[in-house]
C-alpha cells in the first residue's frame, strides 16, 4: 500500500477504527472508504459548481452525473486508490474556486487548496502529473487575476502544496522510485512481448478511449461540448470567472491527455479517474454560460444527460452483477455444501478467494485426477459443488495475472457424469468484464484491439456443477 501512497494506510486505519467502534467488520473498511470518497467528491463537485453558477440545476446535475457514472461505480466493486485521489483533488479544486470567486484577501482557502493538492500528489504515483498541472493552472489564474499581492499568493499556494510532500515523502520515496521504475521498464509488457510478439500500447488520447468504455454517451457529450467551446471561445473568455474557469477545466483535461500519453505513466482507469470530476465540472459550467437562451441551454444539457444516466446506470448494474451475482448464488446453496476447485484450473485460487472471502465457506483444492475418488468419499447426504473458471480459447486473457494466464478446458469424467441428479449452470465472472479490464495495462491493449473479451465464450464464464444431497456418491 505504501508503494502507491502514504495517504491510504492512514485513511484505512481511521475508517477501520471507526468501524470497529460501531461493531462493523473491519475488512469492509475498503468498501466504506470508497463510498465515503465517492460521496465526498460528489458533494464537493456540487458545491464547486454552485460557487460559480449559483444554480441548483447545474450543481445538482454535476453531483448526479458523477455518482451515476459507471466509472465511479466500478470502484465500489473493485477497490483501488482512484476514489480517494479524486476526493483530494476535488477538495483542492473546491478550495481554490472558493478563493478565486470570493475575497482574494482570504488566505485560508488558498492555502487549503495547495495543501490538498499536495496530499493529492501523494495519493498515488499516477497523481503526480495531474497535481502538477492543477497547481500550474492555479498559478496562471492567480497571475491573471486583478489586484496586488499576486507573487505572495503564488508563493503561498506552492508552499502549502509542498508541505505534505516534504513531511511524508521520506516515508515512501524508495517504494515510489521502485514503482515508477517498474512502470517505465514495463516488466509485464516484456512478458507480453515475449508471448504475443508485440508490445502493448494504449491508443493515444487514452482518456477519451476510457470514456468510450465506461460511458459512450459522456464521450459524445465531451466531444460536442469541446466543439461548442471552440466555436464560442471568445465570448466565453469574456464571460468573467465562469468562462475563465470552464476554459481552464477544458485545458486541464486536454493537457493531461496529451502529456500522460507522451510520458511513461500508467494509462489505467484508476490513474485517470480524478480527471472525471474535472470533465463534469467543465460540462456543467459550459452549459450554464453558453451565449444562448436559458431554455436552449438546459434543453441541450438534458438531451445529453438523460441518455447518459440511463446508459451509465445500466453499465453500473452489469458491473454489480459481475461481482455480486456469483457470490449471492453460492450463498443461496444449502448449508454444508462441499465446494471444490481444480488445481489445474488457472483461476482456482482466485475463485476460492472471491467466493470464500472472509471465511464464509471452505473451498477445497483437488487435482482433476482425484475428483472421482473425492466424490465417492463424500457422504451421499452432503451436497457438492464443483466450481470451474472460464474455459476455451482466450479464457486466460483476463484482468488476473496481467492477461497472461494459460487457456483452460475440462470435461467431467464419465464416472462423474454418471452420478444422478447433477445440475449445471453458469454465472457471471468479473475477470472478463470490459469495465474491469481497464484496470490492467495488457488487458487494456487487448480490449482496444478487439482481442478480449471473446464473445464466443459469453459473459457467464463461471461454470458450476452441483450434486444435491443423497445423489453425491
Amino acid at each position: 500500500m505504501l508503494m502507491n501512497s502514504p495517504v491510504h494506510p492512514a485513511s484505512l486505519y481511521i475508517v477501520g477504527q471507526f468501524m470497529g467502534l460501531v461493531g462493523l467488520d473491519w475488512f469492509q473498511a475498503y468498501l466504506y472508504l470508497t463510498v465515503i470518497s465517492l460521496a465526498g467528491t460528489a458533494a464537493l463537485l456540487r458545491l464547486t459548481v454552485n460557487l460559480v453558477t449559483r444554480e441548483l440545476f447545474y450543481s445538482t446535475a454535476a453531483a448526479v452525473m458523477f455518482l451515476a457514472s459507471s466509472w465511479a461505480q466500478t470502484y465500489v466493486h473493485f477497490y483501488t486508490y482512484g476514489p480517494l485521489s479524486s476526493l483530494l483533488m476535488m477538495a483542492s479544486l473546491y478550495c481554490f474556486v472558493k478563493f478565486f470567486t470570493g475575497s482574494q484577501e482570504r488566505r485560508l482557502p488558498l492555502c487549503s487548496a495547495g495543501f490538498f493538492a499536495g496530499l493529492f500528489f501523494l495519493s498515488s504515483s499516477a497523481a503526480k502529473l495531474l497535481s502538477g498541472i492543477l497547481v500550474s493552472s492555479y498559478l496562471v489564474l492567480i497571475f491573471r487575476s486583478q489586484g496586488k499581492g499576486k507573487p505572495v499568493r503564488m508563493l503561498l499556494i506552492v508552499a502549502a502544496a509542498a508541505l505534505p510532500v516534504i513531511i511524508l515523502m521520506p516515508l515512501y520515496l524508495k517504494p515510489l522510485i521502485e514503482h515508477l521504475t517498474t512502470n517505465i521498464y514495463a516488466g509485464n509488457a516484456s512478458l507480453f512481448l515475449e508471448r504475443y510478439g508485440f508490445a502493448p500500447k494504449t491508443p493515444f488520447f487514452s482518456f477519451f478511449h476510457l470514456l468510450r468504455v465506461y460511458s459512450p454517451v459522456m464521450l459524445i457529450f465531451m466531444l460536442v461540448s469541446i466543439g461548442a467551446t471552440l466555436v464560442f471561445w471568445r465570448r466565453l473568455k469574456a464571460d468573467g470567472m465562469a468562462g475563465l474557469l470552464l476554459l481552464t477545466m477544458m485545458s486541464i483535461v486536454i493537457i493531461h491527455c496529451v502529456a500522460l500519453d507522451l510520458l511513461p505513466f500508467t494509462k489505467l482507469g484508476r490513474a485517470q479517474f480524478p480527471l472525471l470530476p474535472i470533465a463534469i465540472l467543465f460540462l456543467t459550467l459550459l452549459y450554464s454560460c453558453l451565449p444562448v437562451g436559458e431554455k436552449i441551454r438546459k434543453t441541450a444539457f438534458c438531451l445529453f444527460m438523460i441518455p447518459l444516466l440511463i446508459s451509465d446506470t445500466y453499465a453500473s448494474a452489469q458491473a454489480r452483477h459481475a461481482r455480486r451475482d456469483a457470490p449471492a448464488r453460492i450463498d443461496a446453496m444449502p448449508a454444508g455444501t462441499v465446494y471444490l476447485v481444480l488445481d489445474e484450473d488457472p483461476h482456482c485460487q482466485y475463485l476460492a478467494n472471491w467466493l470464500g472471502y472472509g471465511g464464509r465457506r471452505l473451498i477445497r483444492n483437488i487435482g482433476a485426477a482425484d475428483l472421482p475418488v473425492t466424490m465417492y468419499m463424500i457422504p451421499k447426504s452432503t451436497p457438492v459443488a464443483l466450481l470451474l473458471g472460464p474455459m476455451g480459447a482466450n479464457s486466460g486473457k483476463s484482468i488476473l495475472e496481467h492477461g497472461m494466464m494459460d487457456d483452460f478446458s475440462y470435461r467431467l469424467p464419465e464416472e462423474i457424469e454418471a452420478i444422478p441428479g447433477r445440475r449445471s449452470f453458469s454465472l457471471p465472472y468479473y475477470a472478463h468484464y470490459p469495465l474491469f479490464l481497464m484496470e490492467e495495462e495488457n488487458c487494456q491493449y487487448l480490449y482496444f484491439n478487439g482481442k478480449v473479451p471473446d464473445e464466443k465464450i459469453g459473459r457467464d464464464r463461471l461454470t458450476v456443477y452441483y450434486w444435491p444431497p443423497d445423489n453425491a456418491q
